[in-house]
């Protein structure tokens, strides 16, 4: 019962980014307002790409599928010709994907193979390559894009650690929310103060 149902999980997973994707996404085309569809395709695709990386982490599904679906994902990145959107949010999935896996990986160093290892960080390394291309490529892409795909180059680079530009980037955030707090606590003293 085990393996018909580990079966048939694959079997449904190597197809959620092919054949169901494509159902999917033509249904949800049918919505009127374009925003609300965007929303839920992207819904739909990023988290298909969390489920495909939870799965794994848990090895449920071999991490080939984690590469089967970047493919795949790749692959419909490049076919989408009209909208932009759709390219935007396949390459978030790309990210996460990449992401999350790079990261499990890490965490179970010791427990893969050297030959796994190095043929994972190659194919890792691939995908790093072609979305550099990409990001150098394409115009009109919203800047937090290009930030993930840059700081998940840095987080390749630093054996997935946190990387120096998400740092950076964390301590900014920081400076933003502190200094929107003490706006906040001048503007309720002054409000008081009347």
């Amino acid at each position: 019962p085990t393996s018909i149902m580990r079966k048939e999980l694959l079997d449904k997973c190597s197809k959620i980014f092919t054949i169901e994707l494509n159902d999917k996404i033509s249904q949800y085309y049918k919505e009127e307002d374009p925003k609300e569809r965007d929303i839920k395709i992207k819904e739909l695709v990023l988290g298909n790409a969390n489920f495909i990386c939870e799965l794994t982490n848990i090895r449920l599904l071999p991490k080939k599928m984690v590469f089967s679906s970047i493919n795949d994902l790749f692959l419909r990145f490049n076919k989408e010709k009209v909208d932009k959107s759709l390219k935007i949010i396949y390459l978030e999935a790309i990210i996460i994907l990449l992401d999350k896996f790079g990261t499990s990986l890490k965490l179970k160093e010791k427990k893969l193979k050297e030959e796994d290892k190095i043929d994972f960080n190659e194919n890792i390394k691939l995908y790093l390559i072609k979305l550099e291309e990409i990001n150098e490529k394409e115009q009109g892409f919203p800047q937090y894009i290009k930030y993930k795909i840059i700081n998940l180059k840095e987080r390749s680079k630093n054996n997935w650690e946190q990387s120096k530009f998400e740092k950076s980037m964390y301590n900014i955030a920081k400076i933003i929310s502190d200094e929107k707090n003490e706006i906040e606590k001048l503007n309720l003293k002054s409000y008081t103060q009347e």
